[in-house]
């Protein structure tokens, strides 16, 4: 796909973002497709090249992507989720703050793992009373609690809604933290959002492949890809 297509992608979907429908437009995806879309994220530390809330940047932007194949809208994305605890230097600290061993700037993001599911499952109750009959959560925040509460709620049975969940781990490609794979799906969504002349090594909290390897054309491939994902699962 080249980048003119690609632009396409979200002059399209503009018009399925919930917040911008009318009541009416919303009725009429109901009933026609009752398809609706959750993107979650973070806001955290992703080195000093890339964005705070990539995570859920990325998830609405996969997310508005696959709409426009589906049918559909998409919810505004949630940029607060959930990471495992951990005890470093007698402070608790959650994701990339525990990996490097000190609280980074930017990462707020952090619920506790019983209150993100309780959220979760208000809004999946919500979307149900609507009449909605599938939801799809694509998550690129990649933790492992995360995960385990998305797919604890993809059990769940809310009126007859089926849900649907992608997380990161199972992206066409993988995902790391602010590593090439990150790196390039923002350089695919905006480039403008990617500073890599502000980064050098040593890395800080980068996992995964060196980020100054990626490129925007193997980041519009990956997330051709993932999309192909989502559509796939939308349609299962």
């Amino acid at each position: 796909m080249g980048p003119q297509r690609f632009v396409l992608y979200f002059e399209e979907a503009m018009k399925v973002k919930f917040q911008e429908l009318k009541p009416q437009e919303l009725k009429k995806i109901i009933d026609e497709t009752g398809i609706v879309y959750l993107p979650l994220g973070t806001l955290e530390w992703h080195e000093r090249h890339l964005p705070l809330g990539l995570d859920a940047m990325v998830s609405e932007a996969l997310c508005l992507a696959a709409c426009e194949k589906t049918g559909g809208c998409v919810i505004p994305p949630l940029y607060f989720g959930t990471d495992r605890e951990h005890e470093v230097k007698g402070k608790v600290m959650h994701g990339i703050d525990a990996r490097v061993g000190r609280i980074m700037t930017g990462s707020i993001y952090y619920l506790n793992k019983d209150l993100f599911f309780e959220t979760l499952k208000s809004i999946a109750l919500s979307i149900a009373e609507q009449g909605f009959r599938k939801l799809i959560i694509v998550s690129a925040h990649s933790g492992t609690a995360q995960q385990e509460v998305i797919e604890r709620l993809s059990q769940e049975i809310f009126r007859g809604l089926k849900i649907i969940v992608l997380p990161g781990k199972k992206f066409s490609g993988g995902m790391d933290h602010a590593g090439r794979i990150e790196t390039q799906l923002m350089l695919a969504i905006d480039k403008s959002k990617v500073g890599l002349s502000s980064l050098q090594e040593p890395f800080e909290g980068v996992q995964g492949d060196d980020p100054l390897v990626a490129t925007a054309e193997e980041g519009r491939k990956q997330f051709d890809a993932i999309v192909q994902q989502i559509i796939d699962l939308a349609g299962s």
